[in-house]
């Protein structure tokens, strides 16, 4: 796809970075809404990106916005400006979960949709494509497998708010495919890890936020302990180490949703971009445990913590992975039907993901986390008992 101009809600995201960089590497014009600091986008992944072409740069304009607000946040100057858009890709999402960020979550996942929708409605210059990124998980699940059709589960049904969010969201787009006839798709990832070939990654969801929760609780102990800490973290984990979790590079999904934007699509344009086989929970805190020098963890789903209640270590370690847990205890499949009609194997092929690759990724993150926590204090072993 040649001469395309695209608005990228959430580009200072994860997935929105990489897809940002995508789509100047293949010739695209860039509007990147950002909220609050333009600077946000990180410029650091976009000159690793670009590397030998910084001269795509001159296509990207960065553009504070707010997608919880009507129009984005844009002033309508701006919207102006986007007359020329012929994509809109909303990337931006919120991930937090609990009851006291509920309203702020449905005000990003489901309410900015609908902003986003409204505001491609009204970019009548061109024939607008609506490109929404949701989760395989949000699809539509019967038995152990989620279909790539719409849910019809109500709130209390799905794992996570999250996942609640994103499923009356794209109830939103398809609505707008109906009744205003705009052109969406929807992509739906599984659980995204970092790029196949640096490791690269910029979130602390999924994987890479039960790897940062093990780095917190080792850097306490060895705050507390000093050099008698004996790196055993004595830390059981309510997970099935048999069960085996779908995870996706970064790259792998860019390059899937690339593909298919650039098709024209005749049937239902819901696709789950997985894995074909997932790895075994039990390896991925191997190779974890291991990049951080670590031992002493048990994967059980039979734990029995009524009888030996938890420690504070072990409270502190479900709060960080909150979001993670559920799906430490539930093994899923996803149906591929859609997605393998549009992107056959002989197009794209997911890479294996072997030790060697988690090994590249958890390098990565543990450079990044020992650079954040330079500058910020860690909690003591008092504040978490």
């Amino acid at each position: 796809m040649t001469n395309r101009t695209a608005l990228i809600t959430g580009a200072a995201g994860f997935l929105g970075s990489f897809l940002t960089a995508a789509l100047l590497n293949r010739g695209w014009q860039i509007y990147a809404l950002v909220r609050s600091k333009p600077d946000q986008l990180p410029q650091a992944l976009l000159a690793h990106e670009l590397r030998g072409n910084p001269a795509v740069l001159e296509r990207l304009t960065v553009l504070e916005g707010d997608v919880t607000r009507p129009l984005l946040g844009l002033t309508s100057s701006m919207v102006s400006r986007l007359q020329n858009v012929t994509d809109v890709w909303h990337c931006a999402a919120n991930f937090e979960i609990g009851s006291s960020h509920r309203k702020a979550i449905v005000d990003t996942n489901v309410v900015g949709t609908k902003h986003a929708l409204d505001l491609a409605h009204t970019l009548t210059g061109q024939s607008i494509r609506f490109h929404f990124l949701s989760t395989a998980y949000a699809g539509l699940q019967i038995n152990d497998t989620c279909f790539e059709r719409l849910s019809d589960r109500r709130d209390g049904a799905f794992r996570t708010s999250y996942e609640w969010t994103k499923s009356r969201a794209e109830h939103l787009v398809m609505a707008a495919r109906e009744e205003r006839h705009l052109d969406v798709r929807i992509y739906r990832p599984s659980v995204v890890s970092g790029h196949f070939t640096n490791g690269q990654c910029l979130s602390y969801n999924g994987y890479q936020g039960v790897f940062r929760a093990l780095y917190i609780l080792r850097r306490m102990l060895q705050n507390a302990f000093g050099p008698d800490f004996d790196r055993n973290l004595r830390l059981r984990v309510a997970a099935d180490p048999d069960l085996r979790l779908n995870l996706v590079p970064v790259d792998y999904v860019i390059d899937a949703m690339i593909c298919i934007a650039d098709q024209e699509i005749s049937g239902t344009p819901i696709f789950n971009i997985t894995h074909s086989t997932g790895n075994q929970l039990s390896m991925l805190f191997e190779r974890g445990t291991k990049a951080l020098a670590l031992e002493g963890i048990q994967l059980s789903d039979k734990h029995d913590f009524r009888r030996r209640p938890k420690s504070s270590f072990e409270r502190l370690f479900d709060r960080l992975i909150l979001f993670q847990a559920p799906y430490l205890l539930e093994s899923l499949s996803f149906d591929t039907t859609n997605y393998a009609q549009v992107v056959p194997g002989r197009l794209l092929h997911a890479p294996i993901l072997s030790s060697e690759y988690f090994d590249r990724m958890n390098h990565v993150l543990l450079h990044r986390l020992q650079e954040e926590f330079e500058v910020v204090a860690t909690p003591t072993v008092d504040a978490v008992s």
